[in-house]
Parts: C-alpha cells; structure tokens; sequence
C-alpha cells in the first residue's frame, strides 16, 4: 500500500496522476525517511489502479484482499 507515516489512503480516494506523484515528492521534500516506491511498480504490484480519462490519467488505490 502507498502510506505516509504508516497511515494508508482511503480505499475510495482517487488522485490524479500528476497529483499523486507530485504528493509524493513533496512527502521526499519535507520527510527524508519517506519511502518511495515508483508509481509503475505500484501499479504492477496491483497497490494502485491506472485509469486513463479524458484529461489524464487517475491513480486509484486498490481493493485489500480479503484473504
């Protein structure tokens, strides 16, 4: 999962693309102990879901397994 602190999105949020990366620079910037994981290496693991729209495309975080 992509958190911040140990504290994870909400399974509901979507973000745009250029917003998700830009939040987690800006997380890089004021946090150094942050851990980045790349956006593509998210979305292969299946932690996020890329979906193209008509303005770019939306990051949404992935249903948990219930297993």
């Amino acid at each position: 999962m992509l958190a911040r602190y140990g504290v994870f999105w909400k399974k509901n949020t979507s973000y745009p693309l250029s917003l998700l990366v830009a939040r987690i620079k800006k997380d890089m910037i004021q946090d150094e102990h942050v851990i980045y994981m790349g956006v593509g290496w998210l979305a292969r693991e299946g932690h996020i879901i890329l979906k193209k729209t008509n303005l770019g495309y939306v990051a949404y975080l992935s249903k948990l397994s219930s297993k």
